[in-house]
């Protein structure tokens, strides 16, 4: 892992920790939920496993996408 993603991925696990803190403190579900997520990618980047995670974000924002219905015009 280069310094660069080192730095990213530091600041990621210091970000993770301080919004999975807040989020306990507060009970607030979307905080658990973007804290879980921060950390996924830290890991990820961790591991060298970025490409892979780009291809199942994508996957899962197609589904998503496809899931999403949208109002035609009268």
């Amino acid at each position: 892992m280069d310094g660069n993603l080192q730095l990213i991925r530091n600041d990621l696990w210091i970000l993770t920790r301080r919004i999975l803190a807040d989020a306990v403190d507060e009970d607030n579900g979307k905080k658990l939920h973007i804290g879980g997520v921060l950390g996924v990618l830290a890991s990820a980047i961790e591991e060298d496993e970025i490409q892979s995670l780009a291809r199942t974000v994508t996957g899962w924002s197609r589904e998503m996408l496809d899931s999403v219905t949208v109002p035609q015009p009268n």
